[in-house]
């Protein structure tokens, strides 16, 4: 429940009764996400998870495609804020 409070409250910009160490660890998947979403459209998609991904040659598109199959809960083939904090949990 506690995440789901701090998920609210940095949504609506308020953080009141938040613990700050829920807040930090929000904040910094938020960091994350946003460096991932390179057009800053709220969904990342493979090609931009790709993209971020490209110091790693080690890691194929087949594993992308494989991540994005695992966090796309809706099935519209990208990710949202909110699968992807489910998935790094």
């Amino acid at each position: 429940m506690r995440r789901g409070l701090a998920d609210l409250a940095l949504l609506a910009g308020n953080t009141p009764h938040v613990p700050e160490d829920v807040m930090s660890d929000i904040e910094s998947k938020r960091r994350d996400f946003d460096e991932i979403d390179a057009d800053h459209d709220g969904f990342f998609t493979a090609a931009e998870l790709a993209a971020s991904l490209q110091v790693n040659p080690r890691v194929s598109d087949e594993d992308v495609a494989a991540v994005v199959r695992i966090a796309d809960d809706d099935g519209d083939r990208r990710i949202d804020f909110e699968e992807y904090a489910k998935l790094v949990r």
